[in-house]
């Protein structure tokens, strides 16, 4: 029990049951895909490997705060101009999302990959930067309504009603 003179903030009782599962998932994901000599089968490596996407996903969200509509705009143009260069003109994206196998993208099953994908990477892929940076916005986006329905002098019940 932490004393109430501690400015510190205090782990909750579910901290150490969440830190076991985390650290369990962590360890499980380091064994490795059979392809690479681990014990894992690709479609339980790919749940580790979203599971734990998920989770930086959600972290990030929870620390990004962006503080302009320019500065947001700014950086989904970027994303996209980046996207656009990188996937379209050039092979990097490509050998990055299926020559590196690190919890950085989403990835689901290909469609008509079963067992025999012929030499075909097994999975569609969704970088978590195309997750992070569209989900900040939307977070400024909700702040923006906030304020809006603040600043228009009623609650965000009288706000949502009028739109």
């Amino acid at each position: 029990m932490c004393p109430a003179d501690v400015s510190r903030t205090c782990p909750t009782t579910g901290a150490a049951p969440a830190f076991a599962v985390s650290l369990a998932v962590v360890a499980a994901y380091l064994q490795g895909p059979l392809s690479t000599g681990g014990p894992l089968s690709l479609p339980a490596f790919a749940a580790l490997n979203d599971s734990l996407g998920f989770g930086i996903v959600m972290t990030s969200l929870g620390v990004l705060a962006l503080e302009s509509f320019a500065a947001a705009a700014a950086l989904l143009l970027g994303l996209f101009c980046y996207d656009a260069f990188f996937v379209f003109k050039s092979d990097v994206m490509l050998t990055v999302a299926t020559q590196i196998e690190a919890p950085a993208k989403f990835l689901w099953a290909a469609v008509g990959a079963g067992a025999d994908a012929g030499g075909r990477y097994p999975f569609s892929v969704l970088g978590l930067g195309d997750v992070v940076v569209p989900g900040a916005f939307v977070g400024l986006l909700r702040e923006l309504d906030k304020e809006q329905g603040r600043a228009g002098g009623g609650s965000e019940e009288e706000a949502r009603e009028a739109s």
